[in-house]
């Protein structure tokens, strides 16, 4: 893809990142439609397998990428280059609240945020971390959220 189509089509590194992230929310919806989850702990696992997956094997060059994004982000607004899948795990989240799987006493999307910081915060660590299990910390970060938010 030529310089000024890729910015026509995605404007900047971060934007090219939130269309990689979209089509990672896409596979994560599918996951669940294709499997559907029991409960909050098994839909969590579905977006968990997900994110692994993507970002599995990545090129030195799309590793690059999510390094730079990740150091000029905003930090206001830390889930910009990922909306749709705040969005899946917000659904989700309000889901297990609503059937009292998820302690009610933080706002929905709050508990959202967080779960989505500990299916994601594994993939830029392992980015900048050599010989990590990012699946394995990935599993133990989601519990570690799971455990304080299930009753």
């Amino acid at each position: 893809m030529g310089r000024a189509t890729y910015f026509r089509a995605f404007g900047t590194k971060a934007g090219l990142l939130r269309e990689y992230n979209r089509r990672l929310a896409i596979d994560a919806r599918r996951r669940l439609g294709e499997s559907p989850p029991r409960n909050i702990r098994e839909a969590l696992e579905h977006v968990r397998q997900a994110i692994v997956a993507a970002w599995a094997d990545p090129s030195p060059a799309h590793a690059g990428m999510l390094a730079e994004v990740l150091a000029t982000m905003p930090s206001a607004n830390p889930h910009a280059v990922h909306p749709e899948l705040l969005q899946l795990v917000t659904e989700l989240v309000r889901g297990g609240v609503d059937t009292g799987e998820i302690r009610g006493d933080l706002p929905v999307d709050l508990a959202a945020e967080l779960a989505v910081i500990s299916l994601s915060v594994p993939i830029g660590y392992s980015m900048s971390h050599e010989g990590v299990d990012t699946d394995y910390l990935s599993r133990t970060l989601l519990g570690v959220w799971l455990d304080g938010a299930v009753r």
